[in-house]
């Protein structure tokens, strides 16, 4: 359980999950995928990575100002994670509260036909279960340090 049977959810607004002054990456998802997310933070943390994560329950209207600031503590990169196609998803409503910010946003969804299965199979299957996160992440960082290495 992520929330007690009282939690109160307002339309336009997010919840943030997790945050720490040290976190280098903003981890976005909603329903199930906040789940994910949270568990591929618990891996980050254990390996001294601290990530953001963040409840997007309410995708139009979103909570833009949330977002900005999650956007500015970890110097504009974030990661969504959907459990549906990218198209008009949490992706696109993420970029477009974001579009006057300078982000890298990589977009875990769904690319394929949907099939049946077991969630967990189903969700690694499409590329958006904590390991996949986990992967995009250090991907996402390990570019950040080829980048900076570059240009010095």
């Amino acid at each position: 359980m992520v929330y007690p049977a009282d939690e109160k959810f307002e339309i336009g607004k997010c919840k943030v999950l997790r945050a720490s002054a040290k976190d280098r990456v903003t981890v976005i998802g909603a329903g199930i995928t906040v789940f994910e997310a949270l568990s591929a933070h618990e891996q980050l943390a254990e390996e001294g990575v601290a990530t953001r994560v963040i409840d997007l329950f309410s995708v139009h209207p979103v909570d833009a100002k949330t977002l900005r600031e999650a956007a500015e503590a970890t110097a504009g990169r974030i990661v969504t994670v959907e459990d549906h196609y990218a198209h008009g998803g949490i992706g696109d409503s993420v970029l477009a509260a974001l579009s006057d910010r300078k982000v890298i946003l990589r977009k875990l969804a769904v690319r394929e036909v949907l099939r049946s299965g077991k969630q967990s199979e189903l969700m690694d299957r499409y590329g958006i279960s904590a390991r996949h996160i986990v992967a995009e992440i250090k991907s996402l960082l390990e570019e950040d340090r080829e980048a900076l290495l570059g240009a010095a």
